[in-house]
């Protein structure tokens, strides 16, 4: 909350003045304090804003401001027009859930400088990315029970943990790599996930293969080590990525295993809430979703035609 602090310890006068100047020079570090304490202050999750989030968050900003350093004419005369037409730019090269939270990152950012009185327009306030052709259940794409199979026989015990953390527990690459020993209570068959999507603290239940997998990792993992899986996000995604092409299994990216087990537990159940409560979405729309993956009474229907 330091950083807050900071900000609001300030006259209006010198927030002003502090913001004024970070926005002319594009200088990203007071820009990214800034965004912190507006986001602590007035953001939905306030000061229990996830690690991830502000990661994420920081890398959209980074973006923008690229962006506005070699396309425009600063970020106090950013025009409407040329905030639509980072969007059309972000479409042309980047996913559509990337364009979707570097978009927030940006909105996000010119709303803490307007907080401190550098900016008065929204240059944001009409422009909207393009709508997403794909179905929202393409877009949350699955590992078909066979390949996640094979990637676990080709894995070794430490990415064993990794897909089952992720196709067991659905947990988020972010949740998986940020969890510590201290966080699993193995006789219970439970984790708890400290910092979700959010900042939203859940605790989840264990399959016996990932408790296995679990106890067997902790007896050959470094005892000074307490993360479980000790690497950042991107190295998990180049080790799935690399493991799926020894596998010869197509590479969906870390978080289809979320949806494996999303779709999995929907299969097995037919039962929305035991998805939403395992997943730890907070209403029913989202796990909804897995039941499009579940097609086998669609076809025993159509069968029969």
């Amino acid at each position: 909350m330091a950083v807050s602090r900071h900000w609001v310890s300030l006259t209006p006068e010198e927030r002003r003045r502090r913001a004024l100047e970070a926005a002319r020079d594009l200088d990203e570090a007071v820009l990214l304090d800034l965004l912190q304490a507006h986001r602590q202050l007035f953001g939905p999750a306030g000061a229990r804003t996830s690690p991830q989030t502000q990661r994420t968050y920081t890398h959209g900003v980074r973006a923008f401001l690229g962006y506005v350093e070699s396309s425009t004419g600063g970020l106090l005369r950013l025009s409407s027009d040329e905030a639509r037409l980072w969007i059309r730019m972000l479409e042309a090269k980047r996913s559509a859930s990337t364009v979707t939270v570097y978009l927030a990152a940006a909105r996000a950012l010119m709303a803490a400088l307007r907080w401190a009185g550098a900016l008065k327009e929204d240059v944001f306030l009409d422009a909207r990315p393009g709508r997403n052709p794909t179905a929202p259940w393409e877009r949350r794409r699955p590992y078909s029970e066979s390949d996640f199979s094979t990637l676990l026989d080709c894995a070794d015990i430490q990415d064993r943990v990794m897909l089952l953390l992720g196709g067991h527990a659905g947990l988020r690459v972010a949740e998986s790599t940020a969890l510590v020993w201290a966080d699993l209570d193995l006789s219970a068959r439970q984790l708890t996930v400290q910092h979700g999507k959010g900042g939203k603290r859940r605790q989840v239940t264990l399959s016996r293969r990932l408790i296995k997998a679990l106890e067997e990792w902790r007896a050959l993992a470094a005892t000074d080590e307490p993360r479980i899986l000790p690497y950042t996000t991107t190295r998990a995604r180049q080790r799935l990525k690399a493991l799926a092409e020894q596998a010869d299994v197509p590479y969906l990216g870390t978080h289809a295993l979320r949806h494996t087990a999303g779709a999995r537990l929907y299969k097995a159940t037919k039962n929305l809430e035991d998805v939403a409560r395992h997943l730890g979405h907070s209403g029913l729309e989202t796990a909804r979703i897995y039941a499009k993956w579940d097609d086998e009474h669609l076809r025993r229907v159509v069968d029969e035609w």
